[in-house]
């Protein structure tokens, strides 16, 4: 049987639609895009036959607000978002988990995911988080890759500063915020709204300005009392906690050192008299501080003498610290505008939930129950992804090394990748050759390209994408 081009062989679609309103298209093209075009086209089609309801070019993500804890974290003594107990959150959880004689349980699904007592302790320095039991305590090694759950939902991990030698605690709350851009042009960051700002933070090193004068400074900001600062006094074992103490947590001390309504005009006028580099100092002092230092802490936090003079970067225990700064923008000289970020400071964790095509609703509060308190909205929008996969458009891995994540995933089997140029051997070989270029970027894809360019001469690898 013989068949003939249609089209000439080019690329085409097809698309035709019966009286009751069905429509079917064919597409014969090489470009995965059109096809979703074409899909948000039914879609949006349907919806407004279906009525109250639309399709959106929207992205969205939740987001759940993560914080860095410093070398210590006191659940027992810190503010808890919930009066929470083990033994309320073991109700709920049920046969979901494996409950430990010791007062602790084990994910059954997820092992490595552990459920720690409410009154907790963790130390990195130490290497354990333990809790009282039986008259003594008990306690579970902190190693890297596991989570331990406080009873309200609150998840806490080991993680390494990127960039850095210190190690330190960070928490994750259970509340995370649909995060969801609706109706949105292509280009308009439907995808980015979904990663993490982790690969844009910049390191950089923490400055004093004159080492004595901000050290004498933070000495005498951690011996001030700041029980009187407060417009509405809370309860006086809170206000008069001192800097230093371990039931005043990081967190605590640089809200106590941000100008806020709740303060007195006189304590908010003081703060803005502070140097940046003496807040800082202080934050840092509050971060590494052990209790055992008791008021000796100056010592751990030098600087180099430089050519006869003290420098300006400073260190802990001899290693350099490391900040996190952030690029916002250009100056019209076209100099970086760059700013410092709180210590405590973590990217949030991240799910992506929609990407592209969004089917939505609008109703009204009275059609809902269980609503959060806090959501005083006379009306809210439901959302639902039409995607049974989703997908990221790594817009920014066109340089090489700036997008971490794109990279890995492309350096990951099983991946789908579309609209990229697959690179022959010939191709490849001179990239890897190209030492300045290739070592920009990361080191799952320098593995990957390695890997293609070293197979045996009777390989069966002919293209890769990079």
């Amino acid at each position: 049987m013989l068949f003939r081009s249609y089209n000439g062989g080019g690329a085409f679609k097809l698309a035709c639609r019966d009286r009751r309103g069905v429509m079917v298209t064919l597409i014969a093209d090489n470009y995965y895009g059109y096809c979703k075009k074409e899909v948000k086209t039914q879609i949006s089609y349907a919806a407004n036959l279906f009525g109250n309801c639309e399709e959106e070019h929207a992205g969205g993500a939740i987001a759940f607000p993560a914080y860095v804890l410093g070398q210590e974290f006191y659940a027992g003594r810190t503010v808890l978002t919930k009066n929470v107990t083990f033994e309320n959150a073991m109700n709920h959880l049920g046969d979901r988990v494996e409950i430990q004689p010791e007062r602790y349980a084990v994910d059954k699904l997820y092992p490595d995911v552990f459920y720690v007592p409410e009154n907790s302790d963790f130390s990195v320095r130490d290497g354990w988080v333990k809790w009282p039991y039986a008259g003594g305590t008990h306690s579970l090694s902190l190693r890297q890759g596991d989570v331990y759950m406080l009873p309200w939902g609150t998840k806490i991990r080991l993680q390494k500063q990127t960039g850095g030698t210190m190690w330190r605690l960070v928490a994750s709350r259970a509340d995370g915020t649909l995060c969801h851009k609706p109706c949105t042009v292509s280009g308009g960051g439907k995808s980015e709204i979904s990663k993490s700002i982790a690969g844009i933070v910049l390191k950089g090193p923490v400055f004093v300005s004159d080492y004595h004068r901000d050290m004498d400074a933070v000495e005498e900001i951690i011996r001030r009392d700041f029980s009187a600062i407060y417009k509405q006094p809370p309860a006086a074992d809170r206000a008069q906690r001192p800097i230093l103490s371990p039931t005043r947590s990081l967190g605590s001390v640089i809200k106590l050192m941000t100008p806020s309504a709740e303060y007195t005009d006189e304590h908010n006028e003081w703060l803005r008299t502070l140097r940046q580099t003496v807040r800082q100092l202080l934050i840092t002092v509050k971060r590494y501080y052990r209790q055992d230092w008791g008021d000796n802490w100056r010592q751990y936090l030098t600087v180099d003498r430089i050519n006869g003079s003290l420098g300006h970067e400073l260190k802990y225990r001899d290693q350099k610290l490391l900040g996190n700064y952030l690029r916002v923008g250009w100056d019209p000289d076209g100099s970086w505008r760059i700013y410092k970020l709180r210590p405590d400071f973590s990217p949030a964790d991240k799910v992506q939930v929609e990407d592209d095509i969004t089917a939505s609703v609008v109703l009204a509060r009275e059609r809902f129950t269980k609503l959060d308190p806090e959501y005083l909205n006379p009306s809210f929008k439901l959302v639902q992804n039409c995607e049974t996969l989703l997908f990221q458009r790594p817009d920014d891995a066109i340089h090489r090394g700036f997008d971490a994540q794109a990279e890995a995933d492309m350096a990951s089997p099983g991946s789908f990748i579309s609209n990229f140029e697959p690179l022959t051997l010939a191709q490849a070989r001179k990239l890897v050759d190209h030492v300045a270029e290739f070592d920009q970027y990361t080191e799952p894809m320098k593995k990957l390209l390695t890997r293609f360019v070293t197979q045996p001469s009777d390989g069966n690898l002919a293209y890769v994408v990079a």
